[in-house]
């Protein structure tokens, strides 16, 4: 007992997740639907589904008949694509598209201007489009393990950002419009890119209050 009780506190430390930074955990939004008939026969509105791990190469268009929806996890799905339409579920706050087949993100991801938490990892993602600058009220963006070449100077217009996680890709500069995230962004992961030293020190220079882990 004493034992589980140490792990539940020091694993948020050890994750590297601190108490303050708790704001990209999942919300609690009420029952969670992992199939699409059962979502549909709901009387209530339907605010989260999850279809991780479940085959889905083709973007859902049933999710579409869920307006209300706020949490979304197509997780290791096999994704290959996500829709222009996407930008028909406006209300949704926290979304999940990593382990998949991504190349490219449609224009169309702007206009989902509720969304806070974005995971992005572990796709084929070898560029972002301008449109992401919609993203207002985007808090945390995970990017990890893609193919990313550069970032979009319109990244800065994520004004809001407080975690970017760009580990694992093949960043060899950063736009120096970065720095006008300077007051928000709390970390930056830059691990396993191909940054010379003279490009980190200017990182640094443009973030003095980030923290960066590479």
């Amino acid at each position: 007992m004493r034992r589980s009780l140490l792990l539940t506190t020091l694993l948020p430390f050890l994750c590297g997740c601190f108490p303050r930074d708790q704001f990209w955990q999942k919300p609690d939004i009420g029952q969670k639907y992992t199939n699409l008939t059962a979502a549909a026969a709901s009387a209530a509105p339907v605010r989260f589904i999850s279809l991780y791990a479940q085959s889905q190469p083709a973007f859902p268009a049933a999710l579409y008949a869920f307006p209300a929806l706020e949490r979304l996890s197509l997780r290791k799905t096999g994704l290959l694509a996500l829709p222009a339409e996407i930008g028909r579920l406006p209300k949704l706050l926290w979304l999940d598209l990593g382990e998949n087949r991504l190349q490219e993100l449609p224009a169309s991801i702007g206009d989902l201007s509720a969304l806070t938490t974005l995971y992005l990892s572990d796709n084929r993602l070898a560029a972002l489009p301008a449109e992401i600058s919609r993203l207002q009220a985007l808090r945390y963006l995970n990017l990890d393990r893609n193919a990313l070449t550069a970032l979009p100077p319109q990244i800065a217009g994520c004004r809001n950002l407080v975690w970017l996680r760009l580990s694992e890709n093949k960043l060899a500069a950063l736009p120096q419009e970065l720095q006008g995230l300077s007051n928000s962004l709390q970390r930056l992961y830059l691990r396993g890119n191909p940054l010379p030293t003279n490009e980190l020190q200017k990182i640094r220079r443009w973030l003095p209050k980030t923290q960066l882990i590479f």
